[in-house]
């Protein structure tokens, strides 16, 4: 399996880039990753959408699964320069408001 999700921290912060899509063939990864970082009771992260140029309905299902594992936790997750085409996604999903959104990494980072 090719690893599409790479994790790097700051301090006590995740962040999880994804490369290229987050669709049927990698959410599962993308799930099974943060679930791992959930456990390790990591409570702040943020998807950086940076290297994504796609989102499916299964990406956007994986997505939705990781807030709520990150809320279980009492944790806060962020996603980060998504494109317009992501954000057209969520938008039309009605998802926006489900998730706290950045324009880049940087304002992100900014717990």
């Amino acid at each position: 399996m090719e690893n599409n999700v790479i994790i790097r921290k700051i301090d006590d912060i995740a962040i999880v880039n994804i490369i290229d899509i987050l669709t049927t063939s990698n959410s599962e990864e993308f799930k099974h990753s943060i679930k791992e970082l959930v456990d390790s009771h990591t409570k702040n992260i943020i998807i950086d959408f940076e290297l994504v140029s796609y989102i499916d309905s299964s990406g956007l299902g994986a997505l939705l699964t990781a807030n709520e594992l990150v809320d279980e936790i009492g944790g806060n997750l962020r996603l980060a320069t998504l494109n317009q085409t992501c954000l057209t996604v969520l938008d039309i999903t009605y998802l926006t408001d489900k998730f706290d959104i950045f324009p880049d990494l940087e304002s992100a980072l900014e717990f």
